[in-house]
């Protein structure tokens, strides 16, 4: 498993993220632990994320990693 978060979610960190899983690698998105360019594109980031969970990744908080 990989842990990702970034700056610029609704493009580069959503880049990243499409590589890794066409590499078969499992990610770890950490919401709070990325930022968009405003909050509406963050909001549809996580949208488009929602539709590879559980199968590619899965969305958490930095708190609820660190307690997993």
């Amino acid at each position: 498993r990989v842990v990702i978060g970034g700056v610029v979610s609704d493009c580069c960190v959503l880049s990243t993220i499409f590589s890794l899983i066409n590499e078969g690698i499992y990610l770890i998105y950490l919401k709070d632990g990325s930022a968009g360019l405003d909050k509406p594109k963050e909001a549809a980031n996580e949208l488009v994320l929602s539709g590879l969970c559980p199968l590619h990744l899965n969305m958490m908080t930095t708190e609820e990693y660190l307690n997993e």
